[in-house]
């Protein structure tokens, strides 16, 4: 299990426990305009009801989904051990294992196969192809006068832009880094679980040993982003009474009623 805990600046606190059942794949009968899939998409993202998981749970094939699941979970123990293996050898017999190189070439991977994509995508959907060149070297040149031309420290920072991504890089990395260590089923849903709230929310609490020593001691992003990961429960009460102390203190300044002098005084100072 695994949960995060976020906080707004009012002080509201906020439970997100991360659960995930399937992705699925919607099609249209033929003859469906571009305006009714429009207006579907639309009617699916506005509707509640629909995206809870109970709904999911009533409207899908639960033994086709758990099938499903455990074929990915072996694919992805099989696919992600091979690569440690070819990245740990590479590393190693060209005498460059080290964190920072690792991170950099699990950067690399990550902007060639999702971030690349996205930015054409989206690139594609605004632009006609002339303008989208036109506008790519725009973007290029602006970001060149401002971080510098390509190299490693280039792509550091143009990932710290994007602390999700960052962070699955850091963790993946941080799997190289541990050859001897047997990729486990779990492996997958500990970096799901963890890549988007640990980069945003105030604590991210589990009760998984191996995910708070990649979270605390083999990734950056918590910190960086202030986020505590917790794993034990009385550390986590210990957040909680601190959050509840916070909230009370700004009841009660906001409850609070300034002396009539002390009002005049403010106001005839900002006059002044």
């Amino acid at each position: 299990m695994a949960s995060s805990l976020t906080r707004s600046t009012n002080l509201c606190l906020a439970l997100y426990i991360v659960d995930y059942i399937s992705d699925c794949v919607i099609t249209f009968p033929e003859g469906w305009t571009v305006a009714q899939i429009c207006a579907f998409v639309e009617q699916w993202k506005s509707a509640l009801h629909v995206r809870s998981v109970s709904w999911f749970i009533e409207h899908s094939n639960i033994n086709e989904i758990k099938a499903n699941h455990e074929k990915n979970a072996k694919r992805y123990v099989i696919q992600l051990s091979e690569r440690i293996k070819q990245s740990s050898e590479h590393f190693r017999n060209s005498g460059q294992f080290s964190r920072d190189r690792l991170r950099h070439e699990e950067r690399m991977s990550l902007f060639n196969s999702r971030v690349l994509p996205s930015f054409r995508r989206m690139m594609l959907e605004r632009y006609t192809p002339d303008e989208m060149l036109s506008k790519l070297k725009i973007i290029a040149e602006e970001f060149e006068k401002r971080h510098g031309q390509g190299g490693q420290k280039v792509m550091e920072k143009l990932f710290s832009m994007m602390p999700t991504i960052e962070l699955f890089a850091q963790l993946m990395a941080a799997r190289v880094m541990n050859p001897k260590r047997a990729v486990q089923h779990q492996d997958f849903w500990d970096i799901e679980h963890a890549r988007v709230p640990a980069a945003y929310a105030d604590a991210f609490v589990t009760e998984d040993r191996g995910l708070v020593d990649l979270l605390s001691s083999r990734s950056d992003i918590p910190r960086i982003q202030g986020c505590r990961v917790i794993r034990d429960l009385s550390d986590f009460a210990d957040l909680l009474r601190e959050y509840i102390r916070a909230v009370e203190a700004l009841h009660k300044l906001r409850s609070c009623r300034l002396p009539r002098s002390f009002t005049t005084s403010m106001t005839s100072s900002s006059a002044a």
